[in-house]
């Protein structure tokens, strides 16, 4: 009978420590880092950073450069040190070139040549830029190509347009004096009208591979900034005085449109405001009839002689611009 009792009394125990162990939870092996359980590409990233190395590609090339300066910090703080190193570091040139290119404000100008009665209208054409550092920058630049766009428009509304390319000289090695604005002459004009009522000269400049050195660091020179400007110039028929760009809506909106008259207000609009004119009209109750009579106009201020007199493609072409910027105003507009 002692003999029962202490066998039961084993069994007992035993089912009781077994229970004890199954109620304990058992500590499992720590949970490995992502790049373990992933895997590695072949350049060494580890899978779950590729979308953000996809993510940084794309912002780079879409010219999202706060973006991009978030997804590089991040991916040097995750990525294994020596992967990609060469890469994210010439990103990181690219975006500090970007933005040292963007402080000095590269834009051209067009700037009247003083001259004697009875001499044609000459205008000089200068790159200006701004450097705000204290210390002297170096622009060491293979020639850049200057654009030159003529176009002239008659009393009749129609348009005649020449192009013409240059390379420009002396970008070997430019000097921008610290906390100074420097100017680098690029050529002299003669805007003639001839028998139009007006032309329009626009000159872009298109960089070619260059470096801006700030002290020892080089960097290379933001090739998507493209300075440009525009010069208007006048028949001796017209008045000299500009036109807002409200006069202009107002004749539209009138009971009759002559084109001559309607030209002449087009041309004298500065070119600054080209896109406030163009916004005005898109936004007006017009008929498809009184938008093939603003044709003329229009080719003029957008710059796109390619609707021609199209009526019809001319109503589209405002339709969409005007629901473009109230969809931007919309959306400036919401809460978050």
């Amino acid at each position: 009978m002692l003999r029962m009792t202490r066998s039961l009394l084993c069994v007992l125990v035993a089912a009781a420590l077994s229970a004890c162990r199954a109620a304990t939870p058992q500590a499992g092996p720590a949970r490995p880092p992502a790049h373990e359980v992933y895997g590695y590409d072949p350049n060494g990233v580890p899978w779950a950073l590729r979308p953000v190395l996809d993510e940084l590609s794309t912002a780079m090339s879409e010219r999202d450069d706060e973006l991009a300066l978030r997804l590089l910090d991040r991916l040097r703080a995750q990525l294994p040190p020596e992967v990609l190193v060469d890469r994210l570091e010439s990103w990181s040139r690219l975006l500090e070139g970007r933005a040292l290119t963007r402080e000095l404000a590269p834009r051209l100008e067009c700037r009247r040549i003083e001259a004697g009665p009875g001499t044609p209208e000459r205008r000089a054409l200068l790159l200006v830029m701004d450097n705000p550092h204290a210390e002297a920058l170096a622009l060491e630049c293979a020639p850049p190509r200057l654009v030159r766009t003529s176009t002239w428009i008659d009393a009749r509304g129609e348009l005649a347009r020449n192009q013409q390319m240059s390379t420009l000289d002396g970008f070997e090695r430019l000097t921008l004096a610290g906390a100074a604005t420097s100017e680098i002459a690029l050529g002299e004009f003669e805007p003639a009208a001839g028998r139009a009522l007006a032309v329009r000269e626009r000159f872009e400049l298109l960089w070619s591979a260059g470096l801006l050195r700030r002290g020892e660091r080089m960097l290379p020179l933001d090739r998507g900034s493209r300075p440009d400007c525009d010069y208007v110039g006048l028949s001796g028929l017209l008045p000299t005085a500009p036109v807002e760009p409200l006069e202009l809506l107002r004749y539209a909106e009138g009971e009759r449109v002559r084109v001559a008259a309607l030209v002449e207000r087009a041309v004298r609009i500065p070119p600054a405001r080209y896109d406030e004119a163009l916004d005005l009209l898109a936004a007006a109750p017009l008929s498809v009839e009184r938008i093939g009579e603003l044709a003329p106009a229009l080719r003029w201020l957008s710059r796109d002689p390619l609707l021609g007199d199209d009526a019809q493609g001319w109503q589209d072409w405002l339709r969409e611009r005007h629901n473009r910027a109230s969809a931007a105003t919309s959306s400036a507009l919401d809460l978050p």
